[in-house]
């Protein structure tokens, strides 16, 4: 990856956040964490992303709506999208996410999920 690259992470679980944010720093990926569906949908206009990893349940939304709005929006309708939950047989694709990523998952499976999309 020769420019530096931003993921916008949403994901309520803090150690599954910082987990992602270090993963990806180390990887020299600027990442935005959001914990909570109201205050990214409130940056939502400003943010600039190559990719969005969104959790979908959510204490306040979900990220399964959130993923169909930025859709909608010409700004991120073409901006890739990776959906993550422990509950696979409840997803829906009708957002049209690049991927789904199953809690708990591997690392390195994660990492390459990333680095495909941000080529």
């Amino acid at each position: 990856m020769s420019t530096k690259k931003t993921v916008v992470v949403l994901e309520d679980d803090v150690a599954i956040g910082e987990l992602l944010e270090y993963l990806l720093t180390e990887e020299n990926i600027e990442v935005k964490l959001f914990d909570r569906a109201v205050p990214f949908e409130r940056e939502m206009e400003q943010l600039h992303a190559d990719l969005y990893l969104l959790d979908i349940m959510l204490p306040d939304g979900d990220g399964y709506e959130i993923c169909c709005k930025l859709r909608k929006r010409e700004k991120t309708s073409h901006t890739p999208i990776l959906l993550i939950s422990a509950h696979f047989e409840n997803i829906q694709n009708g957002c049209n996410a690049e991927g789904f990523i199953k809690k708990p998952f591997h690392i390195d499976e994660l990492m390459n999920h990333v680095k495909r999309q941000l080529q």
